[in-house]
């Protein structure tokens, strides 16, 4: 029997978890792992944090108590998840005491199969703030959207002018530097994981196109901060190796074993549109030719940024919730979240206008279908449960939502006109009752349709903007 792992990209220190991460990866991964559980599938959760990087090292620089700031932080995120109710069943982090064993294991075997390679990479310095920028921290003048442009040389390159974002200093230096890259195999195994994923993603694309011709190699080590490269003591590994190796820890309690614990694993792994190469095509790489893994099953579930760039497209995030507001906040939320790498935004007016048509009509329904109550009652051949399990094992949530919003609408025309089976209808009830209870777990329970007030005002009032 197929075991389900749900894996999330590690939220790096010091960051704050933001709806942009709440959105497009916590949340719908804990959904998908509760759904899985409910019809009684073996699933596990994954999430963590990442200690090293630069911002962790720029966060930490000055502070004396580095230990104590990394379990606040910790804390910190865990709490934040608890807020919305996602519960993960296992947190690795990358300082994870078993770490180092399946990263020097890995290390040795990607440099002994030569993937590992020096190349020539490039870095960001700024003069005036004394700041090691990252490409995302610096803009080329000349390029409205400050992004970088793909340049086909560093001699190009050297040729532009460079804007610091953290002090607006155009007194920014490119350094040249040698690091350990990461090469990009164009293997059969790649290739088939590329091939087996859902058609009608679209992820796809975006993969094949890094595949064919986007992405060759990756430098992942650095000269400050990160883990230390085993073979090169001068280096250290940049942080998004940690977060994806940490993965592994979940299957095996050994670096060596990884290869056949993993054959029962189904991993569904979400993670941002921004670390699409590294998580689709450097993560399976890692995991072939670094744990030497001939056999993978893996569904890649990225998604599109929540915006909040405005005041109003900034939702819901504060302290505490009452169960009934916890419900709608996450209903809402993954009613919004595209399966699609396409940025959204969640709105007042969005918010408002869900929980007036869709939450209404799912309050409707199952006070209607409260006289046939049998939360326990599910037949796992009927053909509905067929097609809620077929979206689960893609990780379409959403879809799920829509699919159980139209059964809903279906099943109130067919009460108006007195023309149902209730035995049908019994079925299609469990099957949607245990489904809503991971994604909004007081819904189930809202039997008074008459009840006012569907938008509770103590939400809207605090609209809060974290990405500042």
């Amino acid at each position: 029997m197929s075991k389900y792992l749900i894996t999330t990209a590690n939220v790096f220190i010091p960051a704050k978890i933001r709806y942009t991460n709440i959105s497009s990866t916590y949340l719908p991964a804990d959904i998908l792992n509760k759904m899985l559980k409910s019809f009684g599938e073996e699933s596990q959760m994954i999430a963590g944090v990442d200690v090293y990087g630069k911002h962790a090292y720029r966060a930490m620089r000055h502070i004396k108590n580095k230990s104590q700031y990394i379990t606040d932080c910790k804390k910190e995120f865990r709490q934040t998840l608890s807020k919305f109710g996602i519960e993960p069943d296992l947190y690795i982090d990358s300082d994870n005491s078993k770490m180092n064993e399946f990263v020097e294991y890995s290390i040795g075997e990607l440099y002994k199969n030569g993937l590992l390679v020096k190349t020539q990479d490039y870095s960001f310095y700024c003069q005036d703030c004394h700041e090691d920028l990252s490409k995302s921290e610096c803009e080329i003048t000349t390029q409205k959207e400050g992004r970088l442009k793909k340049h086909s040389s560093i001699e190009e390159l050297l040729q532009e002018d460079f804007v610091c974002k953290l002090c607006g200093s155009n007194n920014v230096e490119i350094r040249q530097d040698m690091q350990w890259g990461l090469l990009l195999p164009r293997t059969d195994f790649l290739k088939y994981l590329v091939e087996q994923q859902d058609t009608t993603s679209n992820i796809i694309p975006n993969i094949q196109n890094i595949y064919n011709k986007d992405f060759d190699c990756w430098t992942f080590t650095r000269n400050n901060y990160g883990r230390q490269m085993p073979i090169d003591k001068e280096k250290s590994i940049y942080l998004w190796y940690d977060s994806m190796v940490s993965k592994l820890l979940a299957v095996s309690s050994k670096p060596e074993n990884v290869a056949n614990d993993i054959k029962n694993v189904k991993m569904i792994s979400y993670f941002g549109k921004n670390i699409l190469p590294y998580y689709s095509l450097m993560m399976p790489t890692i995991f072939n030719k670094g744990f030497n893994v001939s056999k993978f099953n893996i569904k890649f579930a990225a998604r599109g940024f929540c915006l909040t760039q405005d005041n109003d497209a900034s939702i819901l995030m504060q302290d505490s919730y009452t169960p009934d507001e916890l419900s709608k906040v996450r209903l809402f939320i993954a009613s919004r979240v595209p399966d699609k790498i396409k940025d959204y935004k969640l709105t007042e007016d969005s918010y408002k206008q869900f929980l007036n048509g869709t939450y209404k009509n799912f309050r409707k329904y199952f006070h209607r279908l409260s006289v046939f109550e049998n939360h326990n009652y599910i037949a796992p051949q009927s053909e509905d449960y067929q097609i809620i399990k077929n979206h689960l094992r893609e990780g379409r949530v959403n879809k799920v939502l829509s699919t159980i919003e139209q059964w809903a609408i279906d099943d109130m025309k067919a009460f108006s006109k007195e023309n149902y089976d209730i035995n049908a209808i019994k079925n299609r009830y469990a099957i949607i009752s245990t489904a809503i209870s991971a994604v909004a777990p007081s819904l189930k329970r809202e039997n008074n349709t008459h009840k006012q007030g569907l938008i509770n005002t103590s939400i809207l009032e605090k609209f809060h903007d974290y990405t500042k």
